[in-house]
Formats: C-alpha cells, sequence, structure tokens
C-alpha cells in the first residue's frame, strides 16, 4: 500500500490511531506493556528540546522559541509539578485549593512552606509561561552545547563514499518531523533527506553516556529499523524517491549529568548506522511482532499478567 505524508502537528501525530514503533516495542517486550497509557515522562522532555533547538539553529524557523520559555530557576522541575503540568489542570486553582499544603498553618498560611518552596515556584512560572513548557538555566545552557558538538562538529559519512559532511550542513538540504502513514501504521521522521532520488532516514536521540547502545539492541534495532524502512518504502515512487538508502543514521546527542560541569567534553555527540545484513534479519522478526500485534488486537488485547521464562547468564571470575 502506498504510504503519504500528511501535514499535521505532533500533538495530532499522537493522538492518531494507527500502529507506531513505541507501541509495537512496548507488545514485544509484554502484551501488558502495551495497554499502559502514554505519558509523557520528564525524561524524554530535554530530547524534545534538543531537537526543537536543533530544528531553529538550522531552518530560522520558531520551532523552540514557539514552545519553550528558559527561566532563571536553577533546578530541575519536580516530577509532581511535572505531571501536574501535562494533565492541563487549572494551576491557579490548583494553588488555591491546596493552599495548606504550600504554606504553613503557623503562619496562618502566608509563609511558604520550606519543602514546598520549589515547586511553588516552578508553578508560578508556568502560570506566568501562557502555555509554553518551562526550561531551567542548567537544561538551556546543556542543550545550547550538545547543539554545538552535534551540528557543528560531528560528521558523518552519508553517502558511504568517503566524504564527511558536517550535521548541520546535511540538514539544511532537509526537512524535518514528516509523519507519514502506510498499511495502518505510522511514523515521524525527525529528518527527511531526499539526495538525488535517494530518502536517507535519520533520527535524532538524546540519551545519557552510555545509554544509546543498550536501548538499540532492546528496541530501535529490532522493532524502529525495520518499521522506519517499511515507511520509508511506502513513499517510493512519490515526493522525488526513487529508492530508500539502505542504512539507518541515528544521530545521538549525549546529556550532562548535573554533577558535571557544563564543558563541552561533558555533551559529546554520536552517531550510528545499521548493517546491511541486520536490516535484513530483523525484518522477519518484525513482520512477526505485527502479525501477533494484529491477532491480540483482535482478541481485544486481553493482559498477560506474567512474563516468558528467562535464563540468566552466569560468568565466572575464574573463565578464560
Amino acid at each position: 500500500m502506498a504510504g503519504q505524508i500528511i501535514e499535521m502537528t505532533e500533538e495530532e501525530y499522537h493522538a492518531r490511531p494507527e500502529l507506531n514503533a513505541s507501541l509495537l516495542a512496548d507488545f514485544a517486550d509484554i502484551e501488558d506493556k502495551a495497554l499502559l497509557p502514554r505519558q509523557e515522562k520528564q525524561c524524554f522532555d530535554v530530547g524534545h528540546q534538543f531537537e526543537d533547538w536543533v530544528f531553529q539553529q538550522v531552518s530560522g524557523d520558531p520551532w523552540f522559541d514557539s514552545k519553550y520559555k528558559v527561566i532563571e530557576l536553577d533546578t530541575e522541575i519536580p516530577d509532581k509539578v511535572f505531571d501536574l503540568v501535562n494533565s492541563r489542570v487549572d494551576l491557579k486553582k490548583h494553588l488555591e485549593e491546596n493552599r495548606p499544603k504550600y504554606f504553613t498553618k503557623k503562619s496562618d498560611y502566608q509563609e511558604l512552606n520550606g519543602k514546598m518552596v520549589n515547586s511553588y515556584n516552578w508553578i508560578q512560572e508556568h502560570i506566568k509561561a501562557g502555555g509554553r513548557h518551562l526550561i531551567g538555566k542548567f537544561n538551556f545552557e546543556m542543550i545550547k552545547k550538545m547543539a554545538v558538538n552535534f551540528l557543528d562538529k560531528m560528521q558523518i559519512d552519508l553517502f558511504g563514499d568517503g566524504s564527511r559532511y558536517p550535521v548541520r550542513q546535511l540538514f539544511e538540504c532537509a526537512e524535518f518531523q514528516k509523519k507519514v502513514f502506510w498499511d495502518g501504521k505510522k511514523a515521524m521522521f525527525d529528518v527527511f533527506l531526499v539526495w538525488d532520488g535517494i530518502l536517507f532516514i535519520l533520527d535524532i536521540k538524546t540519551a545519557a553516556e552510555g545509554q544509546f547502545y543498550r536501548m538499540f539492541q532492546s528496541k530501535y534495532g529490532p522493532i524502529q529499523c525495520p518499521h522506519y524502512t517499511e515507511g520509508a518504502e511506502s513513499l517510493i515512487g512519490q515526493h522525488g524517491i526513487e529508492r530508500v538508502h539502505h542504512k539507518l543514521f541515528f544521530l545521538v546527542g549525549i546529556k550532562a549529568s548535573e554533577s558535571k560541569s557544563l564543558d563541552f567534553s561533558s555533551c559529546i555527540a554520536e552517531s550510528y548506522s545499521t548493517q546491511d545484513e541486520a536490516i535484513r534479519g530483523v525484518r522477519e522478526d518484525y513482520k512477526d511482532i505485527v502479525f501477533r500485534f494484529n491477532e491480540w488486537d483482535k482478541d481485544g488485547r486481553p493482559p498477560k499478567g506474567w512474563r516468558e521464562h528467562r535464563e540468566i547468564p552466569l560468568r565466572s571470575r575464574y573463565a578464560a
């Protein structure tokens, strides 16, 4: 079935019912995980902020400025405040109804409870932000340094001919966040680059140091790679696409921990690409996962409640 690119907001895309790679990855782990409502987690928010900052630096369009407000608070947004904001409650009303929680009884509820000062300040900043998401000083400085290493210092051999180009130069020839739909499935390509009739798939990830490789083995490799490849191939014959490049590229911005100083060495960029034979191998496994998901969906998505038995490999310290 021929795929199609549909212009829409990210929120509209996520509200669509088609099957995406994240839901498939949850299902492949255990059916019950695919039943959980998907919630925006704070750990992913830096990733969104970083992507939008990168897109804005390349295109000049307000990807970042239209969504975020940088504030002077130098602390992380508390998890409970993050959940409160994402639940779309009236924050002014929340503070009025929960005054005893934020102010001390001893002061007749006029002085802030010391334990709640940070939460209260973040809520007040959100009220003033007028619907934009907030970023503290540390995260904003980190994102800027990540972007310099990512866009201007990192170079990749995209075409396989030994020529290495800065990521910014490649991104200047691309479009961002294209939403693709095909055969009851969907994917959002971070970077959509068509060069000389060839569609290149580049995906932006944000991870702590050493984290990406583990996530690739369990999720991105077996699920996202074949899913995105299939979606890209559904567009052949459209948008000037004659074929899809055989490798997927993952470009990773590494987050600094708060314990590190924000020098450039704490935000080193990384790039990865897939191997040809690996993609061919996992595509059959991917098809099996999609088939099992569809059968489970037809059965009403019953929860399983337990995981299959797994053996734990042990290694002796005396082993050669």
